[in-house]
C-alpha cells in the first residue's frame, strides 16, 4: 500500500468508527482531526504543546518563582482539558459529518523538508502526513507518558499533599528523562519523515 493508499485507508477506517478520531484527540489533541485530512484544524488544536514548551523555558529561568509556576501551571493544565475535551469533540463531530474529510497537501507528501519540520514541531507528525499512522504513534507515545506523569505529579501534589520534596523529586526526574527522550526522538522523527517524504517524491517521478 502507497503512501496516499495509507492516508485514504485511515480516512475510511475513520469514517466508519468516528469513536478512533475522538480517541486519538483524547492521546494528542489535534490527532484526530489530522488523520481525517484537517490539518489546519488539528494543528490549531497542537497550539498547547508550544505553550508547554514556553513553560518548560520558563522554568529555567534563574528568576523561576515555584509559587507562581504552580499557579501557572495550574491555569495551563485548565486550559489543556478545555482544549482536549473541545479536541475530542469535534474530531467525533466533524467523523459523523457527511463529506467532512480533508486531504492531505500534495506538497507535504512530497517535500522532505515540510515533513521534517512538521516532525520537527511534534515528533510524529511527520509520519502521521504521510499516512504511515503506526511510526507517528509510536513517535507520540512518550509524550503522551511523560505528560501523564507530570499531570498526577501536580494533582497528588495540590489535592492529596504529597510531600514537597517528592514532588519535586518526581519532577525533576520526570522532566530530565523527557528532555533525552524529546531529543533523541525528535532527531529520529524528523530524519525518518525527512526520508520517507523524499522517497515519496523519487518514486512520483519515476
Amino acid at each position: 500500500m502507497g503512501f496516499i493508499g495509507d492516508v485514504k485507508y485511515v480516512q475510511e477506517i475513520i469514517k466508519e468508527y468516528p469513536v478512533l478520531a475522538a480517541a486519538a484527540s483524547f492521546f494528542q489533541p489535534g490527532l484526530g482531526q489530522i488523520l481525517f485530512g484537517r490539518i489546519k484544524r488539528g494543528l490549531f488544536f497542537l497550539l498547547p504543546s508550544v505553550v508547554r514548551i514556553i513553560t518548560n523555558l520558563i522554568e529555567l529561568s534563574p528568576n523561576y518563582n515555584i509559587i507562581t509556576q504552580q499557579v501557572f501551571n495550574e491555569i495551563i493544565s485548565l486550559t489543556y482539558l478545555v482544549v482536549r475535551i473541545w479536541a475530542v469533540y469535534d474530531a467525533y463531530r466533524i467523523t459523523t459529518q457527511p463529506n467532512q474529510e480533508g486531504k492531505i497537501p500534495s506538497i507535504i507528501l512530497r517535500n522532505p523538508v515540510l515533513a521534517a519540520g512538521a516532525s520537527l514541531y511534534n515528533p510524529g507528525l511527520g509520519q502521521i502526513l504521510l499516512g504511515k499512522l503506526n511510526r507517528g504513534i509510536i513517535l507520540l507515545f512518550p509524550n503522551f507518558i511523560f505528560g501523564t506523569v507530570d499531570r498526577l505529579n501536580y494533582i497528588c501534589f495540590f489535592l492529596w499533599d504529597t510531600p514537597r520534596n517528592i514532588f519535586e523529586l518526581v519532577k525533576t526526574w520526570s522532566q530530565m528523562l523527557r528532555y533525552i527522550v524529546d531529543f533523541v526522538i525528535t532527531i529520529w522523527a524528523v530524519y525518518d519523515s525527512y526520508n520517507l517524504a523524499r522517497r515519496r517524491g523519487l518514486t512520483d517521478e519515476q
